[in-house]
């Protein structure tokens, strides 16, 4: 992780986006730590006492979660990073550390640049109708969807394996929420089971915008060759899905070498399986088995490098290099003259054909 240097990295001035913003002093590069979101720390209890009060189409605190039992509000000896506004394309992320909540930056990060990550506020089953308004985003980003909610994740339905038939359908989870997002340990954000969910429940489906490789091409084609950050998953070879767009929290579900969940493709449609038992609270991830490519760079295993942390971790999220198959012996033949007289036991001959193909 790269450390600030002595001139600060931001200063605040009046934003386009909303009221008072966080822009760039100077260039800032990828994986920077500019600051830390501090402010009293307080029970959710104290947090809901302490806005109670407020309207339902008021939604300006300085509340962030960090756990279940933990909220900073930052509106209480907090510093600047309570005006970093939220965008549905940011270019930084928070990460939660030992408690302590950190921005860092995700990508590159241009002098003048409004420094905004994604606010991820999650929806709840008691949800006034018009919640997505109050939470409105004016990010004005190409990929915007129009509010700071996680979209709705869409019903998950049964259905038959992708060959239609040998397989038992998966298991429909109950009314009650399987997951929700938060902050992770092995990268950025994740999901995390909210109660037990058993071998074979269909967790989710992976959805967003259906564009072609081409288009994928085109759209991320600028990126840095370091920079892995991506919402794509190849549905197969003429179309990719792009949950960068109208997605849901599916694109949030963690790559790891000993995943809990598996992905089904039925239909051209994407699901999330649960492929074992998976605990109350533990992340879903899943192994996105990335595969190599001659032209990739010789670092491309940092690029895509892995912390899922587990015992069998491979380090990285590609799939193992394949090992060059190795060419078939051909069985020599002998000469006429050193030809044994006599035929040869049929079990030899056998041995030898199967060998020599």
């Amino acid at each position: 992780m790269k450390s600030s240097g002595a001139q600060p990295y931001f200063r605040v001035r009046r934003s386009k986006i909303h009221g008072t913003g966080i822009f760039a002093t100077r260039p800032i590069k990828k994986g920077t730590r500019i600051a830390e979101y501090v402010g009293e720390r307080i029970s959710h209890a104290e947090a809901d006492r302490r806005y109670e009060h407020k309207d339902h189409d008021d939604n300006h605190t300085f509340l962030f979660t960090v756990d279940r039992r933990t909220v900073i509000d930052g509106g209480v000896d907090g510093n600047d990073s309570r005006f970093i506004n939220h965008s549905c394309d940011p270019n930084c992320e928070t990460v939660i550390e030992g408690r302590r909540v950190y921005v860092e930056t995700i990508r590159d990060v241009a002098k003048g640049a409004e420094i905004v990550y994604d606010y991820m506020i999650e929806r709840e089953a008691d949800d006034p109708p018009n919640r997505a308004e109050i939470f409105g985003c004016r990010c004005g980003a190409a990929s915007c969807r129009g509010t700071m909610l996680l979209p709705h994740a869409k019903p998950a339905h049964a259905g038959e394996s992708k060959k239609g038939a040998g397989k038992k359908a998966p298991r429909e989870p109950s009314k009650e929420k399987l997951f929700r997002v938060r902050r992770s340990k092995v990268h950025g954000t994740g999901v995390f089971a909210t109660r037990a969910i058993a071998k074979g429940t269909r967790v989710i489906e992976y959805v967003g915008e259906r564009i072609s490789h081409a288009e994928a091409d085109r759209r991320h084609g600028d990126k840095e060759l370091d920079d892995n950050h991506t919402f794509l998953f190849t549905v197969d070879s003429r179309t990719v899905i792009d949950a960068g767009t109208g997605g849901n929290a599916a694109r949030f579900i963690n790559h790891s070498c000993d995943a809990n969940c598996e992905t089904t493709i039925e239909q051209k449609r994407v699901f999330i399986d649960a492929a074992r038992a998976i605990k109350a609270g533990e992340e879903l991830g899943y192994d996105y088995m990335i595969e190599r490519d001659p032209s990739d760079p010789p670092n491309i295993d940092v690029i895509f490098a892995c912390r899922c942390g587990a015992k069998n971790c491979r380090g990285t999220m590609l799939l193992p290099p394949k090992k060059p198959r190795r060419k078939p012996v051909r069985a020599k033949r002998t000469p006429a003259k050193a030809t044994r007289k006599g035929p040869a036991p049929a079990k030899a001959a056998a041995r030898k054909q199967r060998r020599a193909r």
